[in-house]
Formats: structure tokens, C-alpha cells, sequence
């Protein structure tokens, strides 16, 4: 009974500014496979957390539920994840709220308890965890755009200035390719971690690629917009191999982790 009393009154006095927090995104992801968890759905994990959440008046959907702009740009969406820091005598569990690079923007209060049935005490920790968010409200509030400031352009500044590169540059990707190989201008992809691999976003957030784990280290299955391939390591490298009409074709990646 106190325990219930301890969380009303935290969630009360510290939900207020956290669901302020939380306006920027239209959708929270919740897996039906969390990564600290072997089975779908264990411990009914997804079902618990995703109705609270609901409670709190999210868009709380499954990854594979994810709408045209949810898909397109991941960035509109906050992703569920449980924070297992369970020991020999207590089992403990906290909700974390990530963003599309994999930063923390909200993480509930770590529950415990002593309960020694493994199925309960994961029930009991992941409601009281989730019950942190019915003290939280939701209203999306889309990123205002920047008011656009007309100038004068003169004659003189439109003609481009020139630029020279510098062979050594260490950022330069080459981008004279080998038969057979393309490069990739330089344009760093960030990956953003999945339950079964990485997908690869541009500089607009943009998924470019999505990679599925193999059994070989440092390889994947590679979907880029419908073309299938594989993308590898080599000497210290990535690159996205895959065919076209009979021809193998090999694009250098710059992938930041």
C-alpha cells in the first residue's frame, strides 16, 4: 500500500514536466521482443507496457505497425525498451524511452522486488514500472519549421566560389570507383541498433539501408530501398555488395556506430 502511495505522488509531481518532454513525438514503438528477453511477448512484457502507455494517450504501436511517415523518418518515434538489472535476490526492471539515435529521453524509476517465482516477479516489477506513465498526458506538438528570411542576392555572391580539395582530407571518400565499385560521396550513416540488426539513416534521418544479422560476424543481410545485397567488413572498411543484371556491384559505406 505505501509503495502504491510513493508512486501516485512521484508520478503527480514529476509527470507534468516530463510529458512536456515527450510532445515532440508522434509515436512510441514498443518490440514484441525486447533484447533482454529470449521469448516474444515474455513475462506478457509487451502487452502491459504498451497499455499503460496507451493510458497515458499515446501512439503506442509494434514495430511493424509504424505508418508511412513513421517508417520513413523513425525520428517522429520514441522506442520502449526494459533496463533488466536484476541480481541473485531481487528482480529489477526500469522503462526506458529512446530516441531514434539510441538517447535516452525518459526512463521510469527502477521497480524491485524479492518475489523468487521468476513469472510473478517480472509481472509485479514491469506493471509497477509501466504504472509510472499513467501519471503522464500526451499531445503531439509537430517541430515548428524555421520562418524562412528573404535577402537580396547580389550578382557577385551567385556565382560559386571554388572550392579545393585536399588529398589529405582523412573524411574523403574516394569518388573515382573501381569497375564494378561506387562510392558513397562520403555521406556518413548512422545505425540505429533493431532487434535483429541495424537500420542506416542519412543525414535526414532518412533509412537508407536495413541489415538483418547473419551468423558471421560483421556481415548482414541488406535491404537498400528494395535492392538486396549484403553488407560486410573488410580491412577496416563496410561495404554494401549486390547485383544488377548479372553484374556484381560493390559500394564503399561510411557507417558510424
Amino acid at each position: 500500500m505505501l509503495r502504491n502511495i510513493v508512486v501516485f505522488t512521484f508520478v503527480v509531481l514529476y509527470g507534468t514536466s516530463i510529458s512536456a518532454q515527450l510532445d515532440g513525438y508522434k509515436y512510441i514503438v514498443v518490440p514484441k521482443k525486447f533484447l533482454t528477453f529470449k521469448e516474444y511477448n515474455q513475462y506478457q512484457s509487451s502487452t502491459i507496457i504498451k497499455h499503460f502507455m496507451q493510458q497515458a494517450g499515446f501512439n503506442v504501436l509494434y514495430e511493424d505497425e509504424l505508418p508511412q511517415d513513421g517508417a520513413a523518418n523513425r525520428c517522429l518515434a520514441l522506442f520502449a525498451d526494459v533496463q533488466d538489472n536484476s541480481s541473485m535476490l531481487k528482480t529489477k526492471v526500469a522503462i526506458a524511452l529512446n530516441d531514434c539515435k539510441g538517447n535516452s529521453v525518459y526512463l521510469t524509476p527502477e521497480a524491485q522486488t524479492k518475489e523468487k517465482d521468476l513469472l510473478k516477479a517480472y509481472k509485479e516489477v514491469i506493471t509497477e514500472a509501466s504504472s509510472y506513465f499513467t501519471g503522464l498526458t500526451h499531445n503531439y506538438r509537430p517541430p515548428t519549421a524555421p520562418k524562412k528570411i528573404n535577402t537580396q542576392v547580389t550578382e557577385q555572391s551567385k556565382a560559386p566560389s571554388p572550392i579545393s580539395a585536399s588529398p589529405t582530407d582523412g573524411n574523403i571518400v574516394p569518388t573515382e570507383a573501381k569497375e564494378g565499385l561506387s562510392a558513397n560521396n562520403g555521406t556518413s550513416l548512422n545505425a540505429i541498433g533493431t532487434n535483429d540488426g541495424y537500420l542506416l539513416v542519412d543525414g535526414a534521418d532518412t533509412i537508407q539501408y536495413r541489415l538483418t544479422k547473419t551468423a558471421a560476424e560483421n556481415v548482414f543481410h541488406a535491404d537498400k530501398k528494395g535492392v538486396k545485397g549484403i553488407v560486410y567488413q573488410k580491412e577496416g572498411k563496410w561495404y554494401f555488395e549486390s547485383e544488377k543484371e548479372q553484374d556484381k556491384m560493390v559500394e564503399e559505406l561510411v557507417i558510424v556506430f
